[in-house]
């Protein structure tokens, strides 16, 4: 049993900087006879995915083909012209990037998820042709108030044991914040499990930046803890998923406070209590789902959780509708890692292996083209 569990971990040393491909190992593959009894759970930052169409009020100059003529009109505003119209996002460039994404989905044995997270995503415009590229039939977003236009999605499958009941955006108080940021995403959903139907409500978050102070992300704990606690009040099982942007230098900590007001489990730390006990060897289990290579405001070769999934407790404990928190993992994969090398500083020759290979926008190549900055977490709910 031990080693079926430790079987399903994609592990790697964190920073170790010697860990050969033999040390990854699978990812858990869920059984044939288990796939109508099983709905998998993926969160996952895809780092910027920009349609080429301009959204009015919104700055996505960036993301645009350099010949728009809203593009060009911008770019004679900047200081550094040449360099803003050099940034040329095309429709070709798009179709790469959706096909990166769908190659991330592809190395996931056992299934791809029925419910998919999204973070960084810019409308419904840019969803709808991802969701086309993976598959999936139903997709909301939260058309929210961030200046880039960047918003959160779900995306969903539905089948005889998940059906999508509706969906509604939570807005942050803009006056208690620096500037307008992302709405935090409430999709509800009907899961049949031990012959009855369960309330289950998905929450997508992509809290303010580490460019904000701690005291933003705060009020997003803030608000949102409240309506977790209510929603679980009425029976209903929550999971609260996506990029919630906390490190362990923010004082205090909106994690724990959104986890304390809020009542629910942080997977990852459930995990990492669990696995030693299931003789899985935490040394190599992923430390974090993004690297700080270092800027002014983070250390260098730093790992953070920045994405996680936060759980109800009726989804530990009862049987009808359940966790199951062997399946959780930070995904990874040899092919789409890269390595980090410090150029300068004091850490000038140190190379850091197995990072996320983040997307370059601007290249034509697919294969120096990148994947994401974030890794995507992954858990499976176990159907009675």
């Amino acid at each position: 049993m031990i080693s079926n569990v430790v079987k399903t971990l994609i592990v790697f040393a964190m920073g170790m900087g010697s860990v050969s491909l033999a040390a990854y190992l699978s990812p858990k593959t869920i059984p044939a006879n288990e796939v109508q009894r099983t709905i998998r759970v993926m969160s996952y930052n895809v780092e910027n995915l920009f349609d080429t169409v301009h959204d009015q009020g919104k700055n996505d100059y960036e993301f645009l083909p350099k010949n728009h003529p809203e593009k060009i009109k911008y770019c004679k505003t900047e200081p550094d012209q040449k360099r803003c119209l050099s940034e040329d996002w095309t429709n070709a460039r798009l179709a790469i990037k959706l096909s990166q994404i769908r190659n991330v989905f592809a190395a996931i044995p056992g299934g791809f998820p029925q419910i998919m997270g999204l973070v960084e995503v810019e409308n419904e415009n840019a969803v709808k042709q991802l969701a086309a590229a993976l598959g999936f039939k139903g997709q909301v977003t939260a058309n929210g108030p961030d200046e880039r236009g960047i918003d959160v999605a779900l995306m969903y499958n539905e089948s005889a044991t998940l059906k999508f009941v509706k969906a509604n955006a939570i807005r942050l108080d803009p006056s208690k914040l620096g500037k307008p940021t992302r709405d935090i995403l409430e999709v509800n959903f009907k899961v049949m499990s031990g012959g009855a139907w369960q309330d289950l409500t998905i929450y997508v978050n992509h809290w303010p930046s580490q460019n904000n102070p701690v005291q933003s992300r705060l009020v997003a704990a803030q608000t949102l803890a409240p309506i977790v606690k209510a929603k679980m009040q009425t029976g209903a099982h929550v999971i609260a998923m996506g990029d919630f942007n906390t490190t362990d230098k923010d004082i205090p900590n909106p994690l724990q406070a959104f986890s304390q007001a809020a009542g629910v489990y942080d997977l990852d730390s459930v995990f990492r209590q669990n696995a030693p006990k299931s003789g899985i060897n935490l040394a190599l289990v992923p430390a974090g789902t993004y690297f700080f290579s270092g800027n002014r405001s983070q250390p260098a070769m730093a790992w953070n959780l920045l994405d996680r999934f936060f759980v109800s407790p009726s989804m530990v404990t009862r049987s009808s509708l359940i966790i199951d928190w062997s399946s959780y993992r930070i995904f990874s994969h040899p092919g789409l890692t890269t390595s980090y090398t410090y150029k300068s500083g004091p850490y000038a020759g140190k190379v850091i292996k197995d990072v996320p290979f983040r997307y370059n926008h601007f290249t034509d190549v697919p294969a120096q083209s990148g994947y994401s900055d974030h890794f995507p977490i992954l858990l499976d709910i176990k159907l009675q």
